[in-house]
């Protein structure tokens, strides 16, 4: 599984079992609206991460940065980080604010800003800590 690191069972029809392995794969859509997300949500702070997912439809530049409901800043994961176009799976969160220290519970937002070819976007998503 691309998005856990899970392996996936694969039977064929008959029920008989064969050795099978392949590479990563996620399906996932190629509106960077649909394809924002984080996954597991609730996580539980400094013990897990959560693994973040966007697509880039061409290459730009992408900030990622982690808020309190209320606006304050909690982290900054991204910083204007040039990145190629295509699916994106390689940021995580650990659960902890920019001094390294645990959050508490509670819901945080994740807000992508991107910058494409001159066009500026930005999207929020509501992630859940658990201590």
């Amino acid at each position: 599984d691309g998005i856990t690191g899970s392996p996936v069972p694969v039977f064929p029809a008959d029920g008989s079992v064969f050795p099978f392995s392949s590479g990563r794969a996620a399906i996932l859509s190629q509106s960077a609206r649909e394809a924002f997300s984080n996954y597991p949500n609730p996580f539980i702070s400094s013990r897990e991460q959560t693994r973040i997912t966007f697509y880039m439809s061409s290459d730009g530049r992408v900030t990622l940065k982690i808020y309190t409901v209320t606006g304050h800043l909690v982290r900054t994961l991204i910083e204007s980080e040039h990145r190629h176009e295509g699916l994106h799976q390689d940021v995580t969160w650990d659960g902890r604010n920019g001094r390294g220290n645990p959050v508490l519970n509670g819901v945080y937002l994740l807000v992508i800003e991107t910058s494409i070819g001159g066009r500026e976007s930005a999207m929020k998503r509501k992630v859940s800590v658990l201590r």
